[in-house]
């Protein structure tokens, strides 16, 4: 099993491989600080399950579920729905428990599990997600994922950018940028600040994207923040 084909399964679980529902980016788009653990993977819940972002912020108003803590097993169930395949090292890394506890929770559930290779290691899947693994969709377009997305979170980061720099530059502890993804692999970092009415939406390549990559993206972005136009600066 590659990185490649981990790292697509992940997005298609995220959400954010599909246009169809790629509004609930927004609810999802706030500094990481605003989201519990348990709050992010109810938001990734709800952006693959195409839920407006009217429903999710009502939800959100009313305190329903967001923020509660799960049942310890559905805790792993739901962190191995997008994180997976993973170990229970990554579990408690993940939700910051003592190794002992996540390893006590990883048992509850192991019945459900299926095993993978990844290089040397051995981690582990629900087994009803196998299949997807197997055979993840196809990323294609470009994405401006916002900083303190869940996709962003830490189990994502090594295979999203391999190089250690690269990803000091990118999950910083605070002010971080966002990640433009192209068919599914990082191809640029981006900002954007208010000029005027407009949204001024500031791209660093690391790969191949053009202005015609970002055009539909960026203009999403300038609505989502309310502003009459975007303005794009492509380093």
């Amino acid at each position: 099993m590659d990185a490649e084909r981990i790292l697509a399964f992940r997005l298609a679980r995220s959400g954010l491989a599909a246009r169809s529902v790629a509004g609930l980016a927004e609810a999802a788009a706030c500094p990481a600080s605003d989201f519990t653990r348990d709050a992010a993977l109810l938001a990734l819940s709800a952006r693959c399950e195409g839920v407006s972002r009217e429903r999710y912020e009502r939800a959100t108003d009313a305190g329903a579920e967001v923020g509660e803590a799960p049942p310890g097993a559905e805790a792993v169930r739901r962190f191995l729905g997008f994180y997976g395949p993973a170990s229970a090292g990554d579990f408690a890394d993940w939700a910051g428990v003592a190794k002992s506890h996540a390893e006590h929770l990883w048992r509850e559930v192991e019945g459900e599990l299926s095993e993978v290779a990844v290089g040397k290691q051995r981690l582990w899947l629900l087994a009803r997600d196998a299949g997807r693994l197997d055979s993840p969709p196809r990323a294609e377009g470009v994405r401006l994922i916002p900083p303190g997305d869940p996709y962003l979170q830490k189990p994502n980061r090594p295979l999203l950018a391999p190089a250690a720099e690269l990803r000091r530059r990118l999950f910083r502890p605070v002010a971080s940028p966002g990640a433009v993804l192209k068919g599914g692999r990082l191809a640029g970092l981006w900002r954007v600040r208010a000029k005027g009415e407009k949204a001024e939406i500031a791209v660093e390549r690391l790969g191949n994207l053009t202005r015609g990559d970002l055009a539909e993206e960026v203009q999403r972005v300038a609505e989502v923040r309310g502003a009459s136009d975007a303005v794009l600066a492509l380093d």
